[in-house]
């Protein structure tokens, strides 16, 4: 095979991977089943942990469904910090 069809060939599958990443919100991900967890117990004996340890996830209505295929993705996530 020639050096110009490799480079062809090469171009080609990199458009091609660049469509195909499009599209993912149409899929429910598997961080939308998350459920929260229990609060982690440190065994006898260990060093507790401190309060800045923990990650706390605000309360509120989760997103559990996919964009519908009529729609388009969001180009940009929504905004996560409350404005004041």
């Amino acid at each position: 095979m020639s050096m110009g069809r490799i480079l062809l060939l090469a171009v080609c599958v990199a458009f091609l991977s660049g469509c195909a990443a499009k599209g993912r919100c149409h899929k429910v991900r598997e961080y939308q089943k998350a459920e929260p967890g229990k609060e982690i117990t440190v065994p006898e004996g260990l060093a507790p942990l401190e309060q800045t340890d923990k990650i706390v996830v605000p309360e509120g209505e989760r997103n559990q469904s996919s964009v519908p295929r009529k729609e388009k993705c969001p180009e940009f996530p929504p905004e996560y910090f409350r404005q004041q």
